[in-house]
């Protein structure tokens, strides 16, 4: 009876320990992408350009393409990411300049959303100088009228959600 416990209890630990085994070995390899990257920069050349001749060094993004970040997507098990420009933004002492820049690489953007679907979302490009101006109108208008301010909430909420739908 000891010995038929015994060799019971060696084969129950043999096929455990095979289990975990292959289990660990199946966490290893590479599966299905699963992570969505939310800190994932691109930008255009003329960005590229404005931004080096401010003495601004990204060398990661001198030759940015969809199909480069992919690759890294894949790497990394990235399912999905969201792209947002970098460092310095668009503003170059010009805020009609600015705005024309901001309006290029959001539609440089939007153009990869849609050519990419579920792999790609976007994070817009807004000029600062035009944001610290609206601010200040908007903070103008609430003293003035409070339903004016809240219909401006309510739209930039609006908005909001909507960037957020078209992710899903």
């Amino acid at each position: 009876m000891k010995d038929s416990r015994r060799q019971f209890l060696k084969m129950a630990a043999a096929a455990a320990a095979s289990r975990v085994l292959s289990s660990t070995s199946l966490a290893q390899t590479p599966g299905k992408p699963f992570r969505i990257d939310t800190h994932h920069h691109f930008t255009i050349p003329k960005l590229y350009a404005l931004s080096t001749a401010k003495g601004v060094s990204q060398p990661t993004l001198k030759d940015w393409t969809p199909e480069k970040s992919l690759e890294q997507m894949e790497q990394g098990s990235v399912a999905t990411s969201i792209i947002s420009i970098s460092d310095p933004g668009v503003w170059f002492t010009d805020n009609a300049a600015a705005r024309a820049l901001a309006r290029e690489c959001n539609e440089y953007g939007a153009k990869v959303v849609k050519d990419y679907p579920g792999r790609f979302g976007l994070l817009a490009v807004l000029p600062l100088r035009t944001l610290m101006v609206l601010s200040v109108k908007s903070n103008t208008r609430w003293t003035r009228s409070k339903p004016t301010a809240l219909a401006s909430s309510r739209a930039i909420r609006a908005s909001i959600w909507a960037i957020r739908l078209s992710l899903l």
